[in-house]
């Protein structure tokens, strides 16, 4: 289930991050592994601290077995706008 993070997400499961690309999709991304799989990978520098990061693949792969996925309003504007530009 995906949700919209209202407040600071502190009770997510994971974090979803993309792949590391270069050059890397904001130029303020931090790098992190996945905690699942250990791919290299890319978030966004206001997460919260101490949820685990999971990749995009892991995630696909997880997203039907109950977990709960937030994501927040500024990220989710963030995500928007780049795919629009791609």
């Amino acid at each position: 289930m995906a949700k919209l993070m209202i407040g600071d997400g502190g009770d997510a499961a994971y974090v979803v991050c993309v792949p590391v690309t270069t050059p890397l999709y904001f130029v303020d991304n931090v790098l992190g592994a996945c905690t699942v799989c250990g791919a290299e990978v890319q978030h966004r520098p206001d997460i919260p601290v101490g949820i685990p990061l999971i990749c995009i693949a892991c995630f696909s792969a997880r997203a039907t077995d109950g977990d709960e996925f937030v994501i927040t309003p500024k990220t989710a504007a963030e995500v928007r706008a780049f795919f629009r530009r791609h």
